[in-house]
């Protein structure tokens, strides 16, 4: 599952789209969260599109990674390009 949201969404909080992705981990759902500070709510729409069809790109020309081995790793392998990382820089996925 891949969640983008803007930490400036006037419309939804960035907390409640940071939750969400908490219950779904804990529910141990594969999800790979970015967020982005370039703009509110319909301009992240806009520029969020880039990195959620490099991921179903992958997901859908590949369909899984190799037994073992890790997904950011193999998105790179795949030749797709990482998306922006959390603002620690840390890419946070379940898995």
């Amino acid at each position: 599952m891949y969640l983008y949201h803007s930490v400036y969404d006037q419309l939804v909080p960035v907390v409640g789209a940071g939750e969400l992705a908490a219950t779904y981990r804990r529910g141990h759902v594969d999800v790979t969260w970015r967020s982005t500070r370039l703009g509110e709510h319909l301009i992240a729409v806009v520029t969020g599109i880039p990195g959620a069809l490099r991921f179903l790109s992958a997901h859908l020309t590949a369909q899984a990674a190799a037994p073992g081995q890790d997904r950011a790793e193999w998105a790179v392998q795949a030749g797709v390009a990482p998306g922006p990382a959390e603002p620690n820089g840390s890419r946070l996925q379940a898995g």
